[in-house]
């Protein structure tokens, strides 16, 4: 699994630069590179993955009403769609998101009376995403940086193809795991499952 280190480590191979042995040794291209690995990952997760999507009830703060989003959110929105949570809500398309609050856009107010349920996206730290995201954002970091930086065609052919495959692998695992989830929270077919082994033994 790549680490920060390692990711700005293959940004500055790109330009045929020496690695660092830590974050913290200075390097003209360091700071570029980590750029370019933060807004990949920001980028990459914003539409919402099966490891950063959780159902989250939103409760008014008791002194002002509003309802203030958790610092790692990407994206809110009301209503639970998928079946990977026994949460079941009914989407209230007027609770929208505005910066780091909900606003109620039929009251023109960030003040709220109820309690709202939504599905949230969060950031999560780099270091700390499934094995297959971490290759996938490191690979569209460096791709990124190389373009920003070096215009060595041929070596950017190279990249988009890493980039390509891990995107592919990105996206099949995440086809996988929403399958997994929506078999083992889908209630009927548990029941009938439950029934057809029973039967069985």
């Amino acid at each position: 699994m790549a680490t920060t280190l390692d990711v700005v480590n293959s940004c500055l191979a790109t330009l045929g630069e020496k690695p660092l042995n830590t974050l913290a040794e200075p390097h003209t291209f360091r700071a570029p590179a980590q750029t370019a690995l933060r807004d990949a990952n920001k980028r990459i997760q914003a539409p919402g993955w099966w490891f950063n999507i959780e159902a989250m009830t939103m409760t008014p703060a008791p002194l002002t009403g509003q309802m203030q989003l958790p610092g790692d959110c990407i994206k809110w929105q009301s209503g639970v769609r998928s079946s990977d949570t026994l949460i079941r809500s009914q989407a209230k398309p007027w609770i929208v998101q505005r910066g780091t609050r909900l606003y109620d856009t039929r009251t023109h107010s960030y003040v709220m009376t109820e309690d709202v349920t939504g599905e949230i996206v969060r950031l999560v730290a780099f270091d700390e995403l499934p094995p297959v995201m971490s290759d996938y954002i490191a690979a569209e970091a460096v791709l990124k940086f190389q373009s920003n930086f070096d215009a060595d065609n041929s070596r950017r052919q190279e990249l988009t193809q890493a980039w390509t495959i891990a995107r592919m692998e990105a996206k099949a695992e995440n086809i996988r795991q929403l399958g997994v989830n929506l078999l083992n929270n889908n209630v009927r077919l548990q029941r009938i499952k439950s029934v057809t082994r029973r039967l069985r033994y």
